[in-house]
């Protein structure tokens, strides 16, 4: 929850929710994608904060934006970016993974597009 916190609150925002999404790992040792399947037919929980814009409360990615500050990312219920903010995007091929550690192992302060997920899941998983 520090982390997730901290993300808004560097990106000036204030979180008004958090959503608990259950989900399914394929029954498959590999994805369409070639990545391995860590865990088939596991369920797995995900949490994602949200923040309200718009009247609406949407869930969020932060990244480092162009004048070197946070901003935030708004995601449809899909996880993907919403049409109003694509073309604000460094990127149109990032992927936006959730993990439990941040870069926090990252040699680089670098100032240019650096994607950092709120949603939370697989904690210490091991293959």
């Amino acid at each position: 929850m520090a982390y997730i916190e901290n993300e808004a609150k560097l990106s000036g925002e204030k979180l008004t929710t958090l959503r608990f999404y259950f989900a399914n790992y394929a029954n498959e040792k590999k994805f369409d994608n070639d990545s391995l399947v860590k865990h088939p037919r596991q369920n797995t929980i995900m949490m994602s904060p949200t923040v309200n814009k718009d009247g609406a409360d949407h869930i969020f990615y932060t990244d480092d934006a162009a004048d070197g500050k946070r901003r935030i990312v708004l995601l449809d219920d899909n996880f993907n970016p919403r049409k109003a903010q694509e073309e604000n995007q460094a990127s149109p091929n990032t992927k936006n993974e959730a993990s439990f550690l941040p870069g926090f192992f990252s040699f680089s302060n670098a100032p240019f597009y650096a994607p950092r997920s709120t949603t939370k899941n697989e904690g210490s998983s091991n293959p």
